[in-house]
C-alpha cells in the first residue's frame, strides 16, 4: 500500500503541489481520483506537434519511442528507401497514393506527407499513426482490438503485413489511437468557456520574454529547433495563438512574421499585450477590473476572481493567477511597462497595478485600431477612452495619463 502512496504523491508533485501537508490532504481527500488532463504525466521530453502548409502535414517529434515505419504499416500499403538518416517513400491508401519523408535528426524526427490533407480520413489515420509512434508503452491496449492478430507490440512493434487488413480497429480503438497521446494532449490549448475568467491552460507558465524572442527569431523553425520542456511547449503555444501569433495549424500569422522586423520591444509588447485583452478572459477581468495603482497579493486576486466566478475551482484559479503573474515577471509587460510590477510582500507575492506613459506611439495606434474593430465603429472621443466600461485604448490598456495620450494622437495625426 505505501508503495501506491509514494507514486500518488510523486504524482502530486508533477501537479505542483509542493507543501507537504497540502499533498497529505491530496491523498487522503482522493483527489488524485480526478480527471487532471495530461498534468502529471511526465513523457521524459516526448513531444509531438503538428504543422499544416497547404496540403502538406509535417510532423515534428522528439524523443519517440517507437518505428514510425512500422507503425506506418496498419494505415495502408507502404513502399520507401532508406538511406543514412533519411526515407523516402509513398502510402497506399485505398486507391491513394501519398508521398512521405522522414529525416531522422538528433534533436528528433521530422516527418513530412504531400497532398494528405486533402483526404480528410487519410489524414486522421496518418496523425493517430504518429500518435502511436512517438508515445508509445507497449500496453497492448491496441493490440487486444487486432481481428487478425498481425499487430505485436512486445517487446516492440511489429505488424505482419500479410495479416494486417488495414481496418483501423487499432487506430480507432480511443482518441488519438494510443492511450499515452489522449491522456498527454487533452490538457491545455482548448478555447475557454466565454465567461469564464480562470484556466489551467497555460500551466502556471506566463509568455517569457526568452521564449517570445525564440520564437520570433525563427518562426519557421521553432517546432523543430526548441529547449522547452513539453509542458512549457504547450503553454508558449497557447499564448502565441492568443497573442494573434500562432495559427490554429501552428503556423506563424502575419502579425507574427510583421514583428520579426520590429527591433523595438516595447512596441512588440504592446500589440501582444492588446490582442491578449481582446483574447483572453483572465486578462480582460485584470484589465477590467483592478483600478491603476491599487495593489493585491495573488491570494486575493484568487479571492477576487472567484467571487467575480463562483463556479470557478480553488486550484484553478491559483494556476490561472500564476499564470499572470509569471507574464508579468518574465516579460517586459512587468518592471518596464509596470502593467503588474511583481514583488514579494513576507512570503506572499503582490502585483502592482501602476501603468507608465512610455508607450509607443504605433502602440497607441494598434490599441486603437483594434477597439475601433471590437466596437464596431471607428470614431471616438479621448473622454470616451478613459471611461471605466470603454473596452480597450490606451488608458485600459496601458493607463497612460490623458495629456501624454493627446500628444501622441496630436503626433499620429
Amino acid at each position: 500500500m505505501s508503495h501506491y502512496i509514494i507514486l500518488i504523491g510523486e504524482y502530486a508533485k508533477l501537479l505542483g503541489l509542493k507543501d507537504n501537508e497540502r499533498t497529505k490532504e491530496y491523498i487522503a481527500e482522493g483527489q488524485w481520483k480526478r480527471r487532471a488532463g495530461g498534468r502529471g504525466v511526465d513523457t521524459k521530453g516526448t513531444m509531438l506537434d503538428f504543422l499544416f502548409n497547404k496540403n502538406q502535414l509535417k510532423a515534428v517529434i522528439k524523443n519517440p519511442r517507437e518505428n514510425f515505419l512500422e507503425w506506418l504499416k496498419v494505415a495502408g500499403d507502404i513502399l520507401y528507401k532508406k538511406e543514412n538518416n533519411e526515407a523516402l517513400g509513398e502510402l497506399k491508401i485505398g486507391s491513394e497514393i501519398f508521398p512521405f519523408e522522414a529525416v531522422i535528426k538528433e534533436e528528433g524526427e521530422v516527418i513530412k506527407f504531400d497532398n494528405i490533407c486533402r483526404d480528410i480520413t487519410a489524414e486522421n489515420k496518418v496523425k493517430k499513426v504518429l500518435y502511436k509512434a512517438t508515445y508509445c508503452i507497449h500496453c497492448g491496449a491496441c493490440e487486444g482490438e487486432c481481428p487478425t492478430g498481425a499487430l505485436k507490440v512486445i517487446p516492440e512493434v511489429k505488424i505482419n503485413t500479410k495479416l494486417c487488413a488495414h481496418c483501423s480497429n487499432c487506430l480507432n480503438f480511443v482518441e488519438k489511437g494510443c492511450l499515452v497521446a489522449k491522456s498527454v494532449n487533452v490538457y491545455g490549448g482548448n478555447k475557454m468557456r466565454g465567461d469564464k475568467i480562470a484556466t489551467s491552460k497555460y500551466q502556471n507558465f506566463g509568455m517569457r520574454r526568452e521564449w517570445l524572442l525564440l520564437f520570433l527569431r525563427n518562426t519557421e523553425g521553432w517546432f523543430e529547433n526548441n529547449n522547452l520542456g513539453n509542458r512549457q511547449k504547450e503553454s508558449l503555444k497557447t499564448w502565441l495563438k492568443d497573442a494573434s501569433l500562432l495559427s490554429e495549424k501552428n503556423t506563424p500569422t502575419r502579425l507574427a512574421k510583421l514583428l520579426i522586423n520590429i527591433l523595438n520591444e516595447s512596441l512588440v509588447w504592446g500589440i501582444i499585450w492588446t490582442n491578449l485583452y481582446y483574447n483572453v478572459n483572465l486578462i480582460k477581468w485584470y484589465l477590467d477590473s483592478i483600478v491603476w495603482g491599487e495593489v493585491f497579493s495573488s491570494k486575493e486576486l484568487v479571492e477576487k476572481v472567484i467571487q467575480a466566478d463562483p463556479k470557478s475551482k480553488e486550484k484553478t484559479t491559483q494556476n490561472s493567477i500564476s499564470s499572470l503573474f509569471n507574464l508579468f515577471d518574465t516579460s517586459p509587460l512587468g518592471k518596464e511597462l509596470k502593467i503588474g510590477i511583481i514583488e514579494k510582500r513576507g512570503r506572499e507575492r503582490i502585483v502592482k497595478k501602476l501603468g507608465t506613459d512610455e508607450i509607443h506611439p504605433l502602440a497607441v495606434a494598434y490599441s486603437l485600431y483594434k477597439a475601433a474593430e471590437h466596437i464596431g465603429r471607428r470614431d471616438f472621443t479621448v473622454s470616451e477612452l478613459y471611461r471605466k466600461d470603454f473596452e480597450g485604448g490606451p488608458y485600459k490598456l496601458f493607463g497612460m495619463a490623458r495629456d501624454k495620450l493627446e500628444r501622441i494622437l496630436r503626433g499620429l495625426q
